[in-house]
């Protein structure tokens, strides 16, 4: 009896570092859209604010590096991870996130813009050419129409003006992030992904500061 008492694995409790993590991002995510919105609503330009949230965010992570001791040089290795990053989930996320707001209200932005695991699902099996159990599909058939039912589409007026794109470009935000979870698994880095974020967001600010000075849009 003593024996097998021994061998049973003793259950591992949930570390509060990361509970803590989780919650402080949780906070940080949620509030990103109504401060977003607001700023829109109030006259910035889109990708002005998307341009200004991403160099900012550069900045911030290049210093808390650098207190912490820690930063590398990327790597062959790390290239599709960082490019990804940059590419997928911050300018184009960025862009077409802020871009939407100025259409469609805060909340439903955060709801049709996360919607990242519809997406993930297909995308494993076309290019990761993976097995995806059945359960992974009903969980995304929920995922669908959970969202369907947040979002309401039949309570919308489809032909006010911006409405449609707003929706379509909040959609398109949300492949371009599952695009990256895609890419990060099939190449993930070497380096640790925080070492990379500032070369991500600084990647970031370089592509986004064109399409801000292009569109003509104003500071704020």
């Amino acid at each position: 009896m003593s024996v097998a008492k021994a061998t049973v694995a003793a259950p591992q409790s949930l570390p509060r570092e990361g509970l803590l993590a989780l919650a402080i991002s949780v906070a940080l995510l949620s509030s990103a859209f109504p401060v977003t919105k607001v700023a829109v609503s109030a006259g910035a330009g889109p990708l002005w604010f998307a341009l200004g949230r991403a160099g900012f965010a550069g900045l911030t992570a290049t210093i808390v590096l650098i207190v912490l001791g820690r930063g590398s040089i990327p790597r062959r290795a790390d290239l599709p991870a960082l490019i990804s990053v940059a590419v997928l989930q911050l300018a184009a996320f960025f862009a077409l996130n802020h871009t939407a707001l100025a259409y469609v209200p805060a909340g439903r932005s955060s709801v049709l813009s996360n919607a990242t695991t519809v997406w993930v699902a297909p995308l494993t099996v076309l290019f990761l050419h993976e097995s995806v159990p059945w359960r992974r599909w009903a969980a995304a058939g929920l995922g669908v129409l959970g969202i369907m039912v947040l979002v309401g589409p039949w309570s919308l007026d489809w032909r006010a003006p911006g409405v449609l794109l707003g929706h379509v470009l909040l959609l398109l935000a949300a492949f371009a992030f599952a695009l990256g979870i895609t890419i990060l698994r099939r190449w993930p880095p070497r380096a640790p992904m925080i070492e990379l974020l500032p070369w991500c967001f600084g990647l970031a600010t370089l592509l986004l500061a064109p399409l801000a000075i292009f569109a003509g849009e104003g500071i704020g």
